[in-house]
């Protein structure tokens, strides 16, 4: 019997379906086709939607804790100690009080590096993950960057850590259309909070349309939850409204169509433990300028060029460069690392810990 903190996926706002929502989904739904011996009880603050359920097999249970209040310090606990599990999941890096033997999920330490980014919640998820790494029988990370990062910081044994790159959906990787868009476009996805260095692409953006004499567009993609308020500041001191288009939150059969016509995908976070949007653009045969920062330069590798952090110059010039070279190549072989189907089987194998 495996417990799992299936919080995330209980999300009803498609704006926030993103990061561990995408991983609990992908994971659980996989794992419901590979493991026909256990059975898994999914813990959530509200109950799960039903044709989210209908995408799991019949050995995956709904058991919605509710009221949230106390969900991780109190209600789970009480539940565990009811109703005791052989193993919990602990998908959304945090692990209830008490817990036995565990897999703990770590994505990413930013909260650590930039605070500020994380305003309020820097403390609760520096206390959550601290609890995490200590009191985890092992722990799944999402990069290579993040493994060290982890060591580094909580001084822990790399035995304990083992590196599973998540997946990429078919949708994005099997789509074949490309959106109509009568200009040339460079492409941003995610949401518009601090940290995603929006401001700098478009500054990036407005430096190479005096370079070149060509006209270009930069397409934003994302829900504005946590929005960064220099992102329509910098557009205005920039002159752009005509040049830079927020899209908001659009559907991923469309991004994927996004993705597929783009002339490069920006990825210039301060901070990132993976940058699922990267993967899906490299998966789309869409090459990534991104920045020296975290697991960016693992996830890209040779599909993209690497830019210095907040060098607007060269991001421009790289703007310029990725478009005289093809990465058809490159961005098929450094997908082919990103499958929901091996990244559930590696967590199914680590259960037997």
């Amino acid at each position: 019997m495996i417990g799992v903190d299936a919080g995330a996926i209980g999300e009803t706002d498609d704006r926030l379906k993103v990061g561990v929502y995408r991983v609990t989904l992908e994971l659980l739904k996989h794992l419901s086709r590979i493991d026909s011996v256990n059975s898994y009880r999914l813990y959530s603050f509200a109950p799960i939607p039903q044709d989210t359920m209908r995408q799991f097999g019949p050995n995956m249970m709904n058991i919605p804790l509710t009221p949230s209040t106390g969900y991780l310090k109190l209600r789970v606990p009480i539940e565990l100690s009811l109703h005791p599990v052989d193993m919990f999941l602990g998908l959304s890096q945090a692990l209830p009080q008490g817990v036995g033997k565990s897999l703990g999920f770590i994505y990413d330490l930013g909260f650590i590096h930039y605070p500020k980014l994380y305003g309020t919640h820097a403390k609760k998820l520096e206390k959550q993950t601290e609890h995490v790494t200590h009191r985890s029988t092992h722990i799944v990370t999402i990069s290579k960057a993040t493994k060290v990062d982890i060591i580094k910081t909580y001084n822990i044994s790399p035995s304990k850590i083992t590196v599973l790159y998540p997946g990429i959906s078919d949708i994005f990787r099997k789509n074949k259309e490309k959106i109509h868009h009568s200009i040339p476009y460079f492409l941003m996805v995610g949401l518009l909070k601090p940290g995603k260095n929006i401001p700098l692409a478009i500054r990036a953006f407005a430096l190479l349309l005096t370079k070149t004499k060509k006209l270009y567009d930069l397409v934003i993609i994302g829900g504005d939850t946590g929005l960064d308020s220099d992102i329509y500041k910098t557009i205005k001191e920039s002159k752009l409204e005509n040049r830079v288009h927020l899209l908001g939150f659009v559907q991923d059969r469309e991004v994927a169509k996004w993705y597929k016509g783009a002339k490069a995908f920006l990825a210039l976070s301060s901070s990132e433990g993976y940058c699922l949007p990267a993967a899906e653009a490299i998966a789309s045969g869409c090459p990534v300028i991104h920045v020296k920062n975290g697991a960016l330069s693992e996830i890209v590798g040779d599909a993209g060029i690497e830019v210095k952090v907040n060098d607007q110059e060269r991001i421009a010039n790289a703007m310029i460069s990725i478009q005289k070279r093809r990465f058809d190549v490159s961005c098929k072989k450094q997908s082919s690392q990103f499958q929901w189907t091996k990244f559930a089987q590696r967590v199914y194998d680590i259960l037997d810990i």
